[in-house]
């Protein structure tokens, strides 16, 4: 009896010590998420992969932006599924058709900054979104324009993610 427990001990102790290299992709189960490494994610990779962000991650999709994502550094401001459905999805279902494709590109680029922003330790700025529109930013606040940042950003291989709360 006191063999089998310490048998037992040691194979728990071997499984608990053996781990996956930090960097790897999991793709064992054709029904489980992927866990994508820092390093492969870039914005459009990370939001398929956030359950918080499915819709903003198709309505990315839909749109123009997405081959440019995938090839050049954006900080995107991501507006999670809750706060979509607190401001009302009808007004996002109504970009989905392919005749309102110009107003769902204008609308991404209003959450899409060249470059990778850090909001961390940002001073009060202007930034310019791909649409050439100002956004405020403001330090004290943690606001940017109209979007108040509420969770913590996503350093990925190609650009940044931040979360934001839509007034």
């Amino acid at each position: 009896m006191k063999q089998a427990c310490c048998i037992g001990l040691i194979l728990l102790l071997q499984a608990c010590s053996s781990s996956e290299p930090e960097h790897s992709v999991s793709v064992s189960k054709p029904n489980e998420r992927l866990v994508y490494s820092k390093k492969e994610e870039n914005i459009f990779t990370f939001l398929s992969s956030e359950y918080e962000t499915t819709v903003w991650a198709s309505l990315l999709e839909l749109s123009t932006w997405a081959d440019s994502i995938e090839k050049n550094e954006y900080t995107l401001l991501v507006p999670s599924d809750a706060v979509l459905r607190n401001k009302g999805l009808d007004k996002y279902q109504a970009l989905v058709p392919a005749a309102n494709r110009s107003e769902l590109n204008k609308e991404i680029g209003h959450h899409l900054i060249p470059g990778r922003i850090s909001f961390a330790n940002l001073p009060d700025t202007v930034l310019k979104n791909v649409n050439d529109e100002s956004l405020i930013y403001i330090s004290s606040t943690k606001s940017l324009s109209e979007f108040e940042i509420t969770a913590v950003e996503r350093e990925l291989r190609l650009g940044r993610v931040v979360r934001v709360r839509i007034n």
